[in-house]
Formats: C-alpha cells, sequence, structure tokens
C-alpha cells in the first residue's frame, strides 16, 4: 500500500581505519528520493544530505560502531527500485556498500540501516 514502510535488513559490516580521517558518502540512485542519519553511539553526526563527512579521526574511531539509517521513497514512476550507496573513505581501503530493495507499489518507501564496526 503506498506511504506503507519495508525494512531492508541490516547490513554489519567493519571497516579498518588509518592514519586519515574517515569520510562518509551516502547516495541514492533510481531517481529515488531518500535522507539518512548518522550516528556513533548518542551522538549524531549528520543528518539529511550526506556527503564527505567527516566521521572522525582514524585513532578516535577504532573500537566505535557508526550506525547508518537510511529512508528512501519510490516517487519516480518508471520502476519501483529503490537503492543506497554507503561509500567509506580514508581508511586501510576505501569501501562501497550497495543495497537495494523493490517495492511494492509506488509510494512507499524502504528503510536501510548498516552498522560499521571500526575496526
Amino acid at each position: 500500500m503506498p506511504g506503507s514502510l519495508k525494512v531492508h535488513p541490516v547490513l554489519t559490516t567493519t571497516y579498518a581505519v588509518a592514519s586519515k580521517d574517515v569520510k562518509l558518502t551516502i547516495t541514492f540512485g533510481n531517481k529515488q528520493m531518500g535522507a539518512s542519519i548518522a550516528t556513533i553511539g548518542s551522538r549524531e553526526l549528520a543528518i539529511g544530505a550526506i556527503k564527505q563527512l567527516k566521521v572522525g579521526k582514524a585513532t578516535a574511531l577504532k573500537g566505535k560502531t557508526l550506525h547508518l539509517k537510511s529512508i528512501v521513497s519510490d516517487i519516480n514512476d518508471k520502476t519501483n527500485w529503490t537503492n543506497v550507496r554507503l561509500v567509506l573513505e580514508g581508511g586501510k581501503a576505501n569501501a562501497q556498500h550497495d543495497l537495494a530493495l523493490e517495492v511494492d507499489e509506488h509510494g512507499q518507501s524502504v528503510e536501510y540501516r548498516v552498522e560499521v564496526k571500526f575496526t
């Protein structure tokens, strides 16, 4: 039913920090609309569009978990597919995670959650 929320399974992953600051970018594809929130513990890092967000210094992040929640709404009449791309930079290697889910009906939204443990 339009307006209802589907939930994508939670992605749990690790990210090896190095000596640089860790940066995060979240994008949405298929010309769908989305917004995200990024938190570590009770500290909100960003809400809304997230592009090249400085998550923190490697030494401060090690052992902590970054929690991400994105809501993507199907507004494109040509497809019911929603997707989220998460890119982390500044660690030992860049990491990219692509998540996708098709909604049942136009107008539905999908909740995507990602947990990133910094090692």
